[in-house]
């Protein structure tokens, strides 16, 4: 048996250990909520179509990482991406965003979730309406000062999980549409969507017939 005079000394010993250093920084509650609130205010940004505040919501080591495209890692391929010199103005209609999950560990913290936007573009004098439904996972960091910075973010379409086929395809001559046949409302009928799947739009309504395969050609 161990001698009385010798256990304290262990067990200071034992508890020191067992607590984490005191630089270590804890993720508090107030930590999440002021990560959701930066990624609100991302999401009310866009609504406002507010290009400013869009961007403060970024850290200064911000990447983006959409569906499809090459990393954006710098604030001119940022801005080229979201707001190009092109004379294409998006305008955000409609921005829903469902958090899924939130976790965060001292200095880092990660968001998941579902995206709904609407939005209109204008470019060439013409004008069109789209929607996308995506996942999106933002990665956060805490700043020098405390805030909450959007530091990575991926996102991409979300895949519907219904059975369904689409034949004869064909892609618009300026590759930014493609036509198809699909029976993903029960009778064969024809669509269009964008390049990247997104926005599908119905353009006939023939229950019971199937359409003429046509649709093949621009």
């Amino acid at each position: 048996m161990m001698p009385k005079s010798r256990l304290v000394p262990v067990a200071v010993a034992v508890i020191a250990c067992s607590r984490p250093p005191a630089d270590v920084r804890v993720f508090s509650a107030a930590d999440r909520a002021a990560v959701l609130a930066t990624d609100s205010a991302y999401v009310r940004a866009w609504l406002r179509n507010d290009t400013n505040a869009v961007l403060n919501t970024l850290a200064a080591e911000a990447v983006l990482m959409p569906a499809g495209v090459h990393p954006l890692g710098s604030d001119n391929a940022i801005q080229a991406f979201w707001w190009p010199d092109n004379g294409t103005h998006t305008r955000i209609t409609a921005f829903t965003r469902t958090v899924d999950e939130l976790h965060g560990a001292a200095d880092v913290a990660y968001v998941r979730g579902t995206d709904s936007i609407a939005f209109g573009v204008d470019s060439g004098g013409s004008h069109r309406e789209q929607s996308i439904h995506s996942m999106t996972l933002a990665i956060y960091r805490r700043q020098w000062n405390g805030t909450w910075r959007i530091s990575r973010m991926m996102w991409g379409p979300v895949t519907p999980t219904v059975s369904f086929s689409n034949e004869f395809p064909a892609v618009s001559p300026d590759g930014q549409t493609v036509a198809f046949m699909s029976d993903r409302d029960n009778d064969p009928e024809i669509y269009t969507m964008r390049i990247d799947g997104s926005n599908p739009r119905r353009l006939t309504h023939t229950p019971g017939r199937r359409p003429s395969v046509l649709v093949a050609r621009w």
